[in-house]
């Protein structure tokens, strides 16, 4: 795991200077020369902030107690917040990327269950669904604009 967080520490070096590479690429140009309407993206969200928190938790106090799926699972999360991170600059590309990942976050979020004694597997149950719900509804704000009323 070490070794990972040295290579997304050095992808994070090396990544600026890179990008004009990308921008070579078809569908990724609009999003990097300026053509699409792009915005850094607040890295203190709700849903941001607690995957940053349960990675750490996993990292710091639960590492050596994983299964190497589930050390998997936490890398590959950790790799989708690392390059969120990296991309925050342009919202596009940042939140796009971050999706990829999304199936490794869930997988994560319940990897603390196995953790946690049977009271406490409620309350962060409840905590999980709350959190779903307001994603839920967070992201019917986003598509709200594109409605369409059909009569």
């Amino acid at each position: 795991m070490r070794r990972a967080l040295l290579a997304s520490v050095a992808l994070s070096l090396l990544f600026p200077s890179s990008i004009e590479y990308l921008s070579n690429i078809g569908r990724l140009a609009p999003y990097l020369n300026g053509d699409y309407a792009t915005s850094a993206i607040p890295l203190f969200s709700f849903y941001f902030m607690s995957r940053c928190i349960i990675v750490l938790l996993l990292l710091i106090f639960l590492f050596d107690q994983l299964q190497e799926i589930e050390k998997f699972v936490l890398f590959m999360s950790l790799l989708g917040v690392s390059v969120q991170l990296m991309l925050s600059w342009n919202d596009a590309l940042s939140l796009r990327f971050a999706e990829v990942f999304g199936f490794f976050d869930m997988a994560m979020l319940f990897i603390m269950f196995r953790f946690l004694d049977s009271e406490s597997k409620i309350i962060y149950g409840c905590g999980l669904l709350l959190m779903s719900a307001i994603y839920y509804y967070s992201s019917l704000k986003l598509v709200q604009d594109y409605a369409v009323s059909v009569s």
